[in-house]
C-alpha cells in the first residue's frame, strides 16, 4: 500500500496528507470552531465554521481563515501570509495546549510531539518562510 504524504517547505510540516487535517481539524476546534466533515453550503470554505462568541473570527483572524482553507495537498502561501498565520496559530497556542491535556494527541501527530509541538513547527516553517521572503509550498 502507498501512502500519500505532504512536506510543507521550511520544515512546517511533514506527514500524511490525513493527518494535517486532523491537526488543523484540532486546532479549529481548540478555538470553538468545527472543521469537517461537514461539507454543508453556508460554512465558511463551505466546510468549517467560527463559534461566534469564540476568541477568533474569520475577520479579525484572517491567517487562520487561509491556514483552515488551504489544500492539504498542493499550493503555495505568499509569504506575506506566512507571518499573519503564524501571528494566529501563535495566538491559538494557549487554546491548543488546553485542549491536548484533554485530548492528548495519537497516532502520528503523537509520534511528532503532539499538537502544541506540531503547531509550534509549522509556525517556525513559516516565520522562515516569511524571513527569506520565499513561499511556504505545499507538496
Amino acid at each position: 500500500m502507498i501512502t500519500m504524504g505532504l512536506k510543507v517547505s521550511h520544515g512546517a510540516f511533514e506527514a500524511s496528507c490525513k493527518t494535517f487535517n486532523v491537526f488543523r481539524r484540532f486546532v479549529c476546534r481548540s478555538i470553538g470552531g468545527s472543521y469537517p466533515p461537514h461539507e454543508k453550503p453556508g460554512l465558511d470554505g463551505g466546510c468549517w465554521y467560527w463559534d461566534p462568541n469564540g476568541p477568533f473570527s474569520s475577520k479579525t483572524h484572517q491567517g487562520m481563515k487561509e491556514f483552515l482553507s488551504h489544500s492539504d495537498s498542493e499550493g503555495a502561501i505568499a509569504p506575506e501570509w506566512c507571518e499573519v498565520i503564524a501571528d494566529d496559530l501563535e495566538a491559538a497556542l494557549p487554546y491548543i495546549a488546553a485542549l491536548e491535556e484533554k485530548e492528548p494527541a495519537y497516532g502520528q501527530l503523537a509520534a511528532m510531539g503532539g499538537y502544541v509541538q506540531t503547531t509550534n513547527q509549522f509556525i517556525e516553517g513559516c516565520r522562515l518562510a516569511y524571513e527569506s521572503n520565499e513561499l511556504l509550498v505545499f507538496s
